[in-house]
């Protein structure tokens, strides 16, 4: 199955595995012991070492190619220059995500499950000791000043950052990613597994604690979703006693998530996080009037391209200053994908999302990666890119419909 330069032990595979998805984990966050470059090189090499020149790639990952050119021409075109370093880094990130797609294509998708759940979990308790040592400990961290922001760090592992959140006098726990948001999508990531694939009810537990310890608005939404969904389809499995038991529990464990939404959305509203409602406002009027202005091509995936449109379309009515708003970022994912390289080819990014084949339960996925899309770039990264690319496989002429819908499901190593 693997023809990787070294013949690895079944052990020895999974280890490799699990690390290069740990790699590819880094390079959506922004640890500054971790630059990007060295961490893509780094994942380059594990996966040339565990699938060999082939580097894991097959027949039915061709469309996969054409979608991947198609981006490098249109993001061309649409920001009128060639080559420049926005461009090499992100066709670097569509090849990646391809790669790490074929590190699992050849195996049952349950071993997926195996290798991240794991790797989840102690993210988990990261964000739980935290949150611990941060609230009632805070002398042992130190701080460091990494892009205008003053964090608080024990070894750049447990980390958060002052900011005034739904509960001041709990932190918010960073990851190794630097940021809540984030955080949340690989916390509820393993929520959901926890909850949908394993049944494991004490990872389900510190999934939604893990989510707790962001005070992410939107992540907390998410797991909430879940739980409800969780309630709505395992209730009439349960006997009666056991029904009535969680049916009187359940509103005493929506309160400390509803505590963070209503907190969090009161001082985004009228708090001292008004700052971050009206960015996100901005960043939504902005990014759709840059994308209605190029539907086609987009502008490419440029920051100083998008910084000179939202000069010109950006939201006049916004009450930021002109000092946060000359060299803002859009924060909003599924818009930049929209005004990066155009509606036609965005729409089959989503599509691909949408229709990824690690999880049978393709709606809930979506809503957790969309909704997580919404305040964070995140897409156009090796690891969401794994499950953008697995929803556009082509099937091969020598295999059944029926069998290809056998390898979707499951229920098959390899096509």
């Amino acid at each position: 199955m693997f023809d990787g330069i070294i013949r690895w032990s079944p052990g020895q595979a999974t280890l490799l595995r699990r690390l290069i998805l740990f790699v590819s984990f880094l390079l959506s966050g922004g640890n500054p012991l971790f630059p990007r470059i060295p961490i893509a090189a780094i994942m380059l090499v594990l996966i040339f070492l565990l699938q060999g020149f082939r580097m894991g790639l097959r027949r039915e990952m061709f469309g996969i190619g054409i979608v991947i050119l198609a981006m490098g021409i249109i993001a061309i075109i649409g920001s009128q220059q060639l080559i420049t370093d926005a461009f090499i880094i992100r066709m670097t990130n569509f090849v990646l995500g391809a790669l790490l797609l074929g590190v699992y294509l050849e195996l049952p998708r349950k071993r997926f499950v195996d290798d991240v759940y794991p790797i989840l979990k102690i993210m988990t308790v990261q964000a739980m000791l935290t949150v611990v040592l941060g609230t009632f400990f805070p002398g042992f961290f130190a701080t460091a000043t990494y892009i205008d922001l003053d964090y608080k760090t024990i070894g750049w592992i447990f980390t958060y950052h002052n900011a005034t959140g739904a509960y001041d006098a709990v932190v918010r726990a960073n990851g190794i990613f630097f940021e809540p948001g984030v955080f949340q999508l690989y916390l509820n990531l393993f929520l959901f597994m926890a909850t949908f694939v394993r049944h494991d009810k004490v990872g389900i537990l510190m999934g939604l604690i893990g989510v707790l310890c962001t005070q992410s608005t939107i992540g907390v939404v998410i797991a909430m979703i879940m739980m409800i969904i969780y309630y709505m389809k395992y209730l009439k499995e349960l006997s009666f006693p056991t029904k009535l038991l969680i049916t009187a529990l359940a509103p005493f464990a929506l309160i400390p998530m509803l505590f963070v939404v209503l907190s969090n959305v009161n001082n985004k509203l009228s708090g001292e996080l008004q700052g971050s409602s009206w960015a996100r406002q901005y960043d939504l009027n902005t990014g759709l009037a840059v994308a209605a202005n190029y539907p086609l091509f987009g502008i490419g995936f440029e920051y100083e391209r998008y910084y000179k449109e939202a000069q010109q379309f950006g939201y006049k009515e916004t009450q930021l200053d002109s000092n946060s708003i000359a060299t803002r970022a859009n924060s909003n994912g599924l818009l930049n994908t929209l005004f990066s390289v155009g509606v036609p080819l965005a729409l089959i990014f989503f599509y691909g999302l949408f229709n990824q084949m690690f999880f049978q339960q393709r709606l809930l996925v979506a809503i957790l990666m969309f909704m997580s899309l919404t305040t964070q770039h995140l897409i156009f990264l090796p690891f969401l890119l794994m499950f953008v690319y697995s929803g556009l496989l082509l099937r091969p002429i020598s295999v059944s419909n029926a069998h290809w819908q056998a390898l979707r499901s499951g229920r098959l190593e390899s096509v």
